[in-house]
């Protein structure tokens, strides 16, 4: 029977022990494979455990972490035990399993596409950190302290969700405190973008702000903060650590007052400033305007498509992840989410003239091509006009 989860459940096979007296094995190349023998062959929901001594302050207790079913059946069960992690997981709201067979695709999807984000949030950052042209305005400075919350969170998850922090207390607790601040933080930046464009588009700035990027740093940075210091001030122990499905992540209650909570408010902010911001931009496109005027239009429309990826609609996948279509919500989740950097540069960089325009003249190579791409153009219409 298991001590300290609120979940009733109890053993239904022998338990195998193995012990090599004066040597530690850990860090195995190849995962360990075990068949079991039911002691009750109409029991459900099974599960591969192991004996974790560290968890509960060294009490112990079944985990899990990192342990699947390989094939079950009314004779016995399968077990084999690794460290798979994906994102999805972090955002497990209903505490439904992932069945097994999807865990490793899951893991695959969510750590090449931190990867990929995680480069084209360095290109993003490299962009504007070279030409200052690109980071006067207001909305640049937003858009980089966004890159920056993400591209954090994506390293953290990339280096520190691993076997050499699941095996450490203080490394799992740290890696699951940094991982929330920055979680939190890239989603408060997306309702700082979402803020400045409702002042933009509807206000029009009509009331000047002082110190405009400085107040949105305090919102930006401060209040994810203050929402970690409150959340390791109340219980520090039990708040953050080593979960059953192998994450360092928020425990118990402390992962929907202090994450499920802000996620659900922010997003409610941020849809509402979009329906907003989209309603202002029909009624611009409805009113007769110059072909400038237009361009400007469709230049905002399109920055609004991009918007509605960085408000978070990716998140609200976590949400539906329920019932039969849990799967499908988590493997749209593990894309998009971990692919936010990637629609970021896109939207941002080789979507924005300015910037392919900085690129063109810094690099000869691209200021080249250009030229004799506009001499062949001039060249064809020579030709047809002398025809």
């Amino acid at each position: 029977q298991r001590k300290h989860s609120q979940i009733t459940s109890k053993i239904n096979s022998r338990v195998i022990s193995a012990n090599i007296p004066g040597v530690v094995i850990k860090k195995l190349k190849k995962n360990i494979t075990l068949s079991f023998t039911h002691n009750d062959d109409n029991a459900t929901n099974l599960k591969c455990v192991f004996w974790d001594e560290n968890l509960f302050n060294g009490t112990g207790d079944w985990s899990n972490e990192g342990c699947s079913i390989v094939r079950s059946s009314s004779e016995g069960t399968i077990c084999t035990c690794n460290h798979l992690t994906n994102f999805a997981l972090l955002f497990n709201l209903y505490g439904e399993p992932v069945p097994d067979k999807h865990q490793e695709i899951l893991s695959i999807i969510s750590f090449i596409g931190c990867g990929i984000s995680v480069l084209a949030l360095l290109l993003t950052l490299l962009t504007y950190s070279i030409f200052r042209k690109l980071r006067r305005d207001n909305p640049s400075k937003i858009l980089i302290n966004l890159c920056l919350a993400l591209l954090f969170s994506n390293l953290i998850f990339l280096i520190g969700m691993r076997d050499y922090t699941f095996v450490n207390t203080a490394a799992c607790k740290a890696v699951a405190v940094l991982q929330h601040y920055f979680l939190l933080s890239s989603l408060t930046w997306m309702a700082v973008e979402a803020f400045y464009m409702y002042l933009a588009l509807i206000l029009v700035f009509k009331t000047y702000f002082t110190h405009f990027i400085l107040k949105c740093s305090l919102v930006g940075w401060g209040v994810p903060l203050l929402i970690v210091v409150l959340t390791l001030g109340i219980n520090a122990t039990e708040n953050y650590g080593k979960l059953e499905s192998g994450l360092c992540w928020l425990k118990d209650y402390a992962f929907f007052a202090a994450f499920v909570g802000p996620v659900c408010l922010i997003l409610l902010i941020n849809c509402l400033a979009f329906v907003l911001v989209i309603r202002q931009l029909i009624s611009m496109s409805s009113i007769q305007v110059n072909k400038k005027e237009k361009n400007s239009t469709i230049q905002r429309l399109r920055g609004a498509v991009g918007v509605v990826i960085l408000l978070g609609l990716t998140w609200i996948f976590a949400i539906f992840a329920i019932g039969q279509a849990n799967v499908a919500f988590y493997y749209l989740f593990a894309v998009f989410n971990s692919m936010q950097g990637l629609f970021i540069f896109i939207f941002y960089c080789l979507l924005k003239k300015d910037a392919v325009m900085s690129w063109k003249r810094m690099l000869p190579c691209f200021e080249e091509y250009g030229e004799k791409s506009q001499s062949s153009s001039n060249s064809r219409d020579v030709l047809k006009d002398t025809k």
